[in-house]
């Protein structure tokens, strides 16, 4: 694994880089293809997978009015549980802002700092994440729901 034993290099000359397996665990970086700038690379998957995140998020705090799915979904969650997602949310676009920083910085140490900081904050936003998907899915099962979001959408 060609990825893994670049990974390994830099991890020697940085001490602070977390263990591979874990942070390929998290972020896929095994499927990384050329390692010429690997650092930029481990911090595109991260950013991926913010993203991922982010755009879940979004539609709970501001459905696409097209999309039925969003409205539905979106009429699923109280405005106190709309704040905490966007209090997740704002917390999530800070790791990402952070990472597209260290993205225009271009200095290893940064990115370092980038990836080690990602990979210890995303475990918490995973689990937040889940139990969302769980409530998205859940209120497919309230028939109701489904006549009331037909009539808002008119």
């Amino acid at each position: 694994m060609v990825i893994k034993q670049a990974y390994n290099t830099l991890r020697k000359k940085y001490k602070e880089l977390p263990d591979f397996d874990k942070l390929n665990n998290e972020f896929e970086i095994s499927t990384i293809e050329k390692e010429d700038f690997l650092l930029r690379d481990i911090k595109r998957k991260i950013s991926e997978k913010i993203q991922q995140l982010q755009e879940l998020l979004e539609k709970i705090i501001n459905p696409e009015l097209k999309s039925f799915a969003d409205v539905y979904e979106c009429r699923c969650f109280t405005n106190t549980e709309k704040q905490q997602v966007l209090e997740i949310y704002k917390q999530l676009l800070f790791l990402d802002r952070s990472i597209k920083e260290a993205d225009l910085i271009q200095d290893e140490k940064t990115d370092v700092k980038a990836i080690k900081t990602a990979l210890k904050e995303w475990p918490e936003f995973r689990q937040k994440a889940r139990k969302l998907v769980e409530k998205l899915k859940e209120c497919w099962k309230k028939p109701d729901r489904a006549r009331e979001a037909l009539e808002y959408l008119g």
